[in-house]
């Protein structure tokens, strides 16, 4: 009897101990996004910055080749695309909350889940948002 208490006991450890490990596991991941995320802030706001010097330049200039109209739609979306990546990035951080305090390894993996693909979102959307605002840069700056 004392030998099989032991095997459960022993059994329940390591469950235990891999149930604790997946979830750091997939934590440490969503972390890992959020980190590169937090780098890249950096260059949405350096984004914004060189998108707004071109519409201050384009407003100031008569460049007659340029499509005025186009122009600006262009600017405004990307800048308006680069706000919205970082804003929701800020929303994302606001509701993480990795305080799990008496839930089950069951409920801590739903959340982590469903977290990282909230930050897979977040990190699309940036990285669509740098991608777009990175080519309009590079086609109008001199």
């Amino acid at each position: 009897m004392k030998k099989i208490l032991l095997s459960l006991l022993v059994i329940f450890f390591f469950s235990a101990c891999n149930n604790k490990e997946s979830e750091e596991i997939l934590q440490a991941n969503i972390i890992e996004i959020h980190d590169a995320l937090m780098l890249k802030g950096e260059t949405i706001m350096a984004n914004k910055e060189s998108i707004t010097k071109l519409l201050a330049s384009a407003q100031s200039s008569s460049n007659i080749s340029l499509d005025t109209e186009a122009f600006y739609k262009q600017a405004n979306t990307l800048n308006t695309n680069l706000t919205k990546a970082d804003e929701a990035m800020m929303t994302w951080m606001n509701n993480f909350n990795p305080d799990f305090g008496t839930k089950t390894h069951d409920q801590i993996m739903d959340y982590l889940n469903k977290q990282k693909v909230a930050i897979e979102k977040v990190e699309t959307q940036t990285n669509l948002a740098l991608k777009n605002s990175d080519d309009f840069i590079a086609q109008y700056k001199k």
